[in-house]
């Protein structure tokens, strides 16, 4: 088991150390290690819990109910190819793989996509 979580860990490092900017992992239902763990692996910010970003940004694992009239937006994760959710709007960006061809996104063009919705 040790050399397993060893293994998994390495590769996590080596994604992270790929990736260009600040890792933020907010955790899911999938993500049952501690903190330290993903920290170790290479993120510079982990949280359980939903984060608010320059006051407007709220990311999140799972989509966030946000009304028309709310001043935020919702980053989130979670639903993968589940049509129920639009892959962003004028108050949310989906940002699971399946919706993002599995390649990084930058910060400032999921703050474009959004800024330039009209729906």
């Amino acid at each position: 088991m040790v050399i397993f979580l060893y293994t998994i860990c390495k590769k996590t490092t080596e994604i992270c150390n790929k990736l260009k900017g600040t890792k933020i992992l907010i955790m899911g239902n999938h993500d049952d290690n501690l903190e330290k763990y993903y920290y170790d692996c290479g993120f510079d910010k982990v949280s359980e819990y939903p984060i608010i970003l320059d006051e407007f940004w709220m990311v999140s694992h799972k989509p966030l109910y946000l009304n028309k009239n709310m001043p935020y937006a919702n980053i989130y994760g979670h639903v993968h190819g589940n049509e129920m959710y639009v892959d962003y709007s004028k108050h949310s960006f989906c940002a699971c793989v399946e919706r993002i061809n599995y390649t990084p996104i930058s910060w400032d063009e999921i703050k474009k996509t959004i800024s330039n919705c009209d729906r």
